[in-house]
């Protein structure tokens, strides 16, 4: 076995002991690194060139990624990149020597060292790093890929009691993305009720249906960028349209950056697919269902504001 396959085998960095087992001498390491075949990362380490930084670090440590590093590297959706490698080592464990390791852009975490087979407990940790909506998202997205299930959430130990059961309450498989899941939590906090990936009948989900009248669909560039993506998204618009629906467009900025404006536009369109409905439905002196409907909505929008007008998930 070479020297780069047996890294490789590792998952890219190993310690001098891993190597030892597998056959490698200290002079054949050595030799490795003169000849720019991999590199010696730390006293004992050594590592692909190309290996990923979180993976070298781990090793350095002899720990685990963990938190928005475990999150990045099982591609789960973050709204922006960790800056620095977040690692999972025991509460009792030191780091040696001052500077003996590179603790520069590195994240300890003293909660133990979780491996794959744990995905809960780094989704945990997120709590202390990241807002509540960035954790849902990534929630929401390891519940759609079956990497935890919804029992298990109630498990969650970190970040203050009114954030977890937040989390609880809101988490939902059937997002599609960090986008759609910051928009469903911005509509859903202002008192709108909202079905993710709603049915309607032969024209398939759209990502979000609020209040049963407005289609709200978040389009991320990659999948919409080309004549023949945006020619579809017409027609979908259209046949919506025709259904008796409101189709409504945002992007993934809008959605991440401008919430407020986003909930403000919908909540628009709610309220006049709603007096139209009124309208139309008025005979005499009669209040019509609609108005009542109309009513309620007004209600819950009210309290809803003065629940969450600070908005403490963001």
């Amino acid at each position: 076995m070479e020297i780069e396959q047996a890294l490789r085998s590792c998952g890219g960095a190993a310690r001098w002991k891993e190597l030892d087992a597998l056959g490698f001498s200290k002079s054949a390491l050595a030799q490795a690194v003169r000849t720019g075949r991999i590199d010696r990362v730390h006293r004992g380490c050594y590592a692909l060139r190309d290996a990923h930084r979180a993976t070298v670090m781990a090793t350095v440590f002899r720990a685990q990624p963990t938190c928005v590093s475990w999150c990045e590297r099982a591609g789960l959706p973050l709204e922006t990149v960790p800056t620095t490698i977040h690692l999972g080592v025991p509460q009792s464990r030191g780091i040696g020597e001052p500077r003996a390791r590179p603790i520069a852009g590195v994240t300890l975490h003293r909660h133990g060292s979780y491996g794959d087979e744990f995905p809960l407990a780094h989704l945990d940790l997120v709590a202390l790093c990241t807002t509540p909506i960035a954790q849902l998202a990534l929630i929401d997205a390891a519940l759609a890929r079956g990497i935890v299930a919804r029992s298990e959430l109630a498990e969650l130990q970190h970040g203050e009691q009114r954030r977890r059961d937040w989390l609880r309450e809101h988490a939902d498989a059937r997002s599609g993305s960090l986008a759609e899941t910051y928009a469903r939590i911005a509509l859903t906090e202002a008192g709108l009720r909202v079905v993710p990936q709603a049915r309607i009948g032969a024209i398939g989900c759209v990502d979000l249906l609020v209040e049963g009248t407005v289609a709200v669909e978040v389009d991320g560039y990659a999948h919409h960028c080309d004549r023949r993506h945006f020619a579809s998204d017409r027609l979908r618009d259209r046949d919506l349209t025709l259904a008796g629906l409101v189709p409504l467009r945002f992007t993934y900025h809008d959605v991440v950056t401008r919430a407020p404006e986003l909930v403000a536009d919908v909540s628009a369109a709610v309220w006049r697919a709603g007096a139209q409905r009124a309208d139309r439905a008025s005979i005499g002196d009669v209040d019509p269902p609609a108005r009542a409907s109309l009513a309620t909505l007004r209600t819950r929008m009210n309290d809803a504001a003065r629940v969450s007008s600070a908005q403490w998930w963001r």
